[in-house]
């Protein structure tokens, strides 16, 4: 494809958002500047390595992303982040939304910003997931802590403890 051609942000990020889903972690990298960022839950994560390990989170939590809404001003794009992992899916929560932005230069994402989810994604998420926090503290507490590092174990330990969850509650509904 032409330089041009990724010089058109909504193109560049219809192409990154194609790489996370299909967690291809390369590709998705390769859409940053080499002192690219994410920042998410307040926490920024800067450089090739930080994000090479945000998207092996995802990929180890099968989180599933879209931007949608986009509305360019300058460099910078606002848009809705779109989110769901698999505890999402588990708890039979609907996708998470939060306001981001995204700063592109030279055709390369230079900061991934990812705000605070959205009220009724919070409500949402609290109302569902209020049962498997009682049961992670009590059963897995030192797991559910390595759920927050972003790296490759961190995602796929999320996903792991999705499914005991799940499994420990048909256990007791038998």
């Amino acid at each position: 494809m032409s330089a041009q051609f990724w010089q058109d942000p909504t193109n560049l990020l219809s192409a990154y958002q194609n790489a996370c889903r299909s967690f291809d972690v390369d590709a998705a990298v390769s859409f940053f500047s080499a002192d690219g960022q994410i920042e998410f839950a307040g926490e920024v994560h800067a450089g090739v390595a930080a994000l090479r390990d945000a998207h092996l989170w995802d990929r180890g939590a099968q989180n599933y992303v879209a931007f949608i809404d986009l509305t360019l001003v300058e460099d910078i794009v606002y848009c809705t982040f779109v989110n769901q992992h698999e505890l999402h899916r588990v708890l039979g929560v609907d996708e998470i939304r939060s306001p981001a932005q995204i700063t592109i230069h030279a055709g390369q994402i230079t900061s991934l910003r990812i705000l605070e989810p959205e009220a009724e994604s919070r409500q949402m998420l609290r109302e569902k997931a209020a049962s498997f926090l009682a049961w992670v503290r009590v059963h897995q507490p030192e797991a559910w802590q390595r759920t927050a590092v972003l790296d490759e174990v961190g995602g796929r330990t999320l996903y792991a403890l999705a499914h005991a969850w799940k499994a420990a509650t048909f256990e007791e509904t038998k």
